[in-house]
């Protein structure tokens, strides 16, 4: 007669141990394949966003990294432009017209549905409209009240506030990173200059208080410099203010205009705009204005409204310019290597952004 075997104590807890031993080697597995798909989703190119009347009329394009499969995503009779993408919530906001007197503010996802009206028929705007970092708000200027006034609206459209009230023309110029404040400049106290904005009561503060002009200001991704623009030097310059103890350092001195800065991802550089070799050129320095290189190093009309952006990883530079005869949307590496004409179409094409 054979003995049934029972399982002794201690083949029982071998038995409950190699369970625990699998089911760690399965969530550690689970998390390193999790990781993998972040991490390549992470390094997947960005796609580029822009505008264009190619077929017809103006509407909002999407096309990979290298120019191709390019998409129309608004697909409407009226004229769509001025795009800006919220990565936050995975939207663009964006301009449509049906005629020249007025225009209403859209917002799609990024295969062009779900197009909602955000603000309808309202006057001419005088800059794009401009999430948050956030994605809870929309910063455009609007000529509703006579002069240029800066509003937001919640991605709903059920909230629209006037920050700027006032007479003086007021101008967007940049959110700050932590979505917290606006930078504008307003000629309200004379010269054009700089001026924030808190957006949790409203109240505004004056940041540079002088007789001179400064404008094309620009948020260091730390949140602790403006780089700006201002002709208190020989000719207009780029300076950066610290904006806790009020110190101005000038990083520019050429002849010409230099202006609009656009700091790098990492705050390590600014991208700017400069004429000092006869016309307008994207040029490329340090955060402390050393080795400044001259990137486009062209003849012809690049980026000459500041119209040019860093990519999300600091490699590239977007840009517009007509060196081949009719404007398009070109990509350059941030050391001035390797330009790609990406839209390559006879058409125009302009206000690129980046769309990762």
């Amino acid at each position: 007669m054979t003995e049934d075997i029972q399982p002794t104590q201690s083949t029982a807890k071998s038995s409950f141990q190699a369970r625990e031993v699998l089911i760690l080697l399965a969530v550690l597995i689970g998390i390193q394949v999790a990781a993998f798909m972040l991490t390549a989703q992470l390094r997947r190119p960005p796609r580029i966003a822009f505008m264009s009347d190619r077929e017809g009329n103006l509407d909002i394009y999407l096309m990979n990294f290298d120019g191709s499969n390019v998409v129309n995503l608004s697909r409407n009779e009226s004229a769509d432009f001025l795009p800006d993408w919220s990565q936050s919530l995975g939207a663009f906001v964006f301009l449509s017209a049906q005629d020249i007197n007025a225009v209403s503010l859209f917002r799609m996802n990024d295969d062009g549905n779900d197009s909602i009206i955000i603000i309808e028929s309202m006057p001419i705007l005088g800059s794009k409209p401009t999430w948050s970092p956030n994605g809870e708000w929309i910063a455009f200027q609007n000529q509703q009240d006579g002069q240029g006034e800066l509003y937001v609206v919640n991605a709903a459209g059920t909230q629209i506030r006037n920050l700027s009230n006032h007479p003086a023309s007021d101008q967007f110029s940049d959110w700050s990173p932590d979505g917290k404040h606006i930078l504008f400049s307003s000629d309200r106290g004379g010269p054009r200059t700089l001026y924030q904005v808190d957006l949790d009561d409203g109240s505004i503060a004056i940041l540079l208080d002088d007789l001179f002009t400064n404008a094309t200001a620009d948020w260091s991704p730390d949140g602790k410099l403006i780089a700006f623009a201002s002709d208190r030097a020989v000719d207009v310059e780029i300076f950066v203010l610290e904006i806790e103890s009020g110190i101005i350092i000038q990083l520019t001195q050429s002849p010409g205009v230099d202006a609009f800065p656009i700091w790098s991802p990492d705050g390590s550089k600014l991208a700017f705009l400069s004429v000092r070799d006869g016309n307008p050129e994207i040029y490329v320095m340090r955060a402390d204005g050393s080795q400044a290189l001259n990137l486009t190093n062209h003849p012809a009309q690049d980026a000459a409204q500041g119209d040019f952006s860093w990519s999300p990883d600091g490699l590239y530079i977007l840009f517009q310019s007509d060196r081949d005869g009719d404007i398009e949307i070109y990509r350059i590496d941030a050391d001035g290597g390797n330009v790609v004409n990406l839209s390559n179409n006879p058409a125009a094409d302009r206000a690129s952004i980046w769309v990762p």
